[in-house]
């Protein structure tokens, strides 16, 4: 999905203005979801029941039944004098805050450029556009930000007794 989103952002950059649009908004529906495919095999990891989440929910998860489970697993670390996790989990706890952030702008972006388009994707020159306040470089960093986040949230999972 990211290589097909970074192909639709370099043809929206050459296009004329009848087409460029479409491929703008086309590149940030598939970074949106180059992101979300990342996420979706992170949460399989943590909770298979996880896996059919809707989109929407992603926040909700992290924010709600993960940040729990982490602040109650920290909490019994930090009582046995375990550093190590108690770090981990202190990591994982930081990106999910971040993680959450990100999903929450990928997301209604994603919506932006799907269905609302009365908002037009601003181009400031031929190399450089933006969507709802978003540039399309930095929905190009997504994936990679939520793989590195991901990965500090499934590594502090997977220390847990189940």
């Amino acid at each position: 999905m990211h290589e097909v989103g970074r192909h639709l952002q370099m043809q929206a950059k050459r296009c004329d203005e009848v087409d460029r649009e479409a491929f703008a908004r086309s590149a940030y529906n598939r970074y949106y979801y180059a992101c979300f495919l990342v996420m979706r095999e992170a949460f399989k990891r943590m909770d298979p029941s996880w896996a059919q989440n809707p989109h929407k929910s992603y926040p909700e998860t992290l924010e709600g039944t993960i940040h729990r489970r982490l602040k109650r697993e920290h909490l019994k670390a930090y009582k046995l004098g375990d550093s190590e996790t108690t770090r981990s989990i202190e990591s994982a706890q930081r990106a999910v805050k971040q993680l959450t952030k990100i999903f929450k702008v990928a997301y209604s972006v994603r919506v932006v450029a799907d269905y609302n388009f009365d908002t037009s994707v601003v181009f400031e020159d031929s190399n450089k556009f933006s969507l709802n306040t978003v540039s399309i470089d930095d929905a190009y960093k997504w994936q990679n930000e939520v793989r590195i986040l991901s990965e500090s949230i499934v590594n502090a999972w997977d220390k847990f007794d189940v």
